[in-house]
């Protein structure tokens, strides 16, 4: 009878260790996951985070938080990946939410363990403020077996977009006018200002018909010449100056931007010397004269060129070399192209 009892409580015993040996068993799984998703140190097979900073190599790091108008954005986005996946950039036109891509490029991957990390990088580019979003950056990915074709999106990233004429915080005061001032009657003064006036006038017709004069010798003598060959010596004559050197940047920018909207006058008949730069865009978005891209290469040129002359910008040594660039590119690009003396004598032979 004893035997009986203490084998019944061995059998309840095992039992027992049993039951709790199994709930262990399925609880595990749940208790690793958690872990898992608790652990810092644990990563999705694909990981996407973006980032736009200002482009710029200054040490301050408020720098790169503050962006205005006229500076390079880096737009950068990173994938930290398994090395057997096969990782698609996502693929953007010519602009992105609002800004101009100005250029892109590649880094260098870098292995850690079993993941590499990719980064592509974009220079956006805008002249108009305001806040701007850029949309999730879409990465495709590709297993080793070629099977799969899975998508890890980023978060969207606001940029804002300030103004360097409100970088002051005041605006601009009017001085109130002053109250009347009496007049005598005194005839005396009404002679020797109408005499002053009279002088005014025939200096003035004077100056007028000199001037006429002057800019219809000159028209005459840039329709013997081509426009090009005009522009082309400009260009030589302002780099002779050398105001760079002399640290003379706005006048450096007067004289290049004066040069190129002369030509343009010269070249397509555009009224653009006298007109503000607004103006002209205005004008030139209705011409068949110029393409796509010679338009935009003039409305970058001129805008950067205002922002130099107007806003007090400091522009860099390679933006001072990439507007003469941009200035004689459009020149090449546009100028009447002429035939050579032995192009010419052949057509002559020919005709004969």
């Amino acid at each position: 009878m004893i035997k009986i009892q203490r084998t019944t409580i061995i059998l309840i015993c095992l039992l027992a260790l049993a039951e709790l040996f199994c709930q262990g068993c399925s609880k595990q799984p749940d208790q690793a996951k958690q872990a898992e998703d608790k652990n810092p140190a644990f990563k999705k097979p694909v990981e996407v985070s973006t980032s736009a900073e200002k482009n710029t190599t200054s040490a301050d790091a408020n720098a790169k938080k503050e962006i205005y108008i006229g500076d390079k954005i880096k737009y950068t986005i990173t994938v930290d990946a398994k090395k057997e996946l096969k990782i698609k950039f996502p693929e953007f036109g010519e602009n992105l939410a609002g800004f101009a891509i100005k250029d892109y490029g590649y880094s260098e991957p870098k292995e850690t363990g079993d993941r590499t990390v990719r980064q592509q990088w974009y220079l956006l580019d805008t002249y108009v403020t305001g806040d701007y979003e850029i949309p999730e950056a879409v990465i495709k990915y590709t297993g080793a077996d070629n099977k799969e074709n899975e998508t890890r999106s980023s978060e969207k990233l606001k940029v804002t977009v300030k103004s360097l004429l409100a970088e002051s915080g005041k605006e601009p005061e009017l001085k109130d006018i002053r109250g009347p001032v009496e007049i005598k009657a005194n005839y005396k003064k009404y002679y020797i200002w109408g005499g002053i006036g009279a002088a005014l006038l025939i200096a003035g017709l004077a100056t007028f018909f000199f001037t006429k004069r002057k800019k219809e010798i000159m028209a005459a003598m840039a329709a013997a010449r081509p426009a090009h060959e005009i522009a082309y010596e400009e260009l030589n004559r302002i780099q002779a100056l050398n105001l760079i050197a002399q640290n003379l940047i706005k006048e450096y920018y007067y004289l290049i931007n004066d040069c190129l909207r002369h030509y343009i006058e010269n070249r397509f008949s555009l009224r653009a010397p006298e007109k503000t730069t607004e103006e002209f865009m205005a004008d030139m978005a209705t011409t068949d004269a110029l393409n796509k891209e010679h338009k935009q290469l003039v409305k970058d040129f001129l805008y950067h060129c205002d922002l130099v002359k107007y806003a007090k910008f400091t522009p860099t040594e390679s933006q001072i070399t990439e507007t003469f660039n941009s200035a004689k590119k459009f020149i090449d690009e546009t100028k009447i192209q002429t035939a050579l003396p032995e192009e010419e004598a052949e057509d002559e032979e020919t005709d004969e």
